[in-house]
C-alpha cells in the first residue's frame, strides 16, 4: 500500500503488512479507522505518507526466506513531494534497506519498532513523539 498527498509531512516506511500502526494513529488523532476512506483520511489531516519500502522480491519456497529485494525509489518520491521532511521506519527491515540503499539522503529518520513485546501504550508515546502529534 502507498498513499500519498502533496501536502504530506511525514513519510513512513514498512516492509510487513502486519502492522498495527493504524491502531495507534487512530487512538492518537481520535479519527476512526473502520474503512479505507477513513484511513485515508487519517492520513491526509495528520500529513502523513506510508509505503512499503520493498518493491518486489523473491520468495525462496525451500526455506520460506524472501530474497532479491529491491527497493523504492525514495529520492523520486521525495522529489515529487518536497515537503516530506521526515521518514519514520517502522521495524528494523525498513530501516536497514533505507541505511543500505539511501543512507547518504539528508533528512531527519526516526526508528519504531514493530515489535508485539512493545506495550501498545509505549508505540502511542513512540508515534506521538516521532510525528509531533
Amino acid at each position: 500500500m502507498s498513499i500519498f498527498f502533496k501536502d504530506s509531512k511525514t513519510l513512513l516506511l514498512h516492509t510487513s503488512q502486519k502492522i498495527e500502526f493504524w491502531k495507534v494513529l487512530s487512538e492518537i488523532t481520535k479519527y476512526p479507522i473502520n474503512n479505507y476512506d477513513q484511513k485515508l483520511w487519517l492520513l491526509k489531516e495528520s500529513k502523513i505518507a506510508i509505503i512499503n519500502i520493498i518493491k518486489e522480491s523473491d520468495l525462496n519456497r525451500q526455506n520460506i526466506e524472501i530474497e532479491d529485494e529491491k527497493v523504492i525509489d525514495i529520492n523520486s518520491i521525495l522529489e515529487k513531494y518536497p515537503n516530506i521532511n521526515k521518514i519514520i521506519f517502522i521495524g528494523k527491515k525498513s530501516e536497514k534497506l533505507y541505511k543500505i540503499n539511501f543512507d547518504y539522503i539528508q533528512i531527519d529518520t526516526t526508528y519504531i519498532s514493530s515489535s508485539n513485546k512493545i506495550s501498545f501504550d509505549n508505540k502511542i508515546n513512540l508515534f506521538k513523539n516521532s510525528l509531533g502529534l
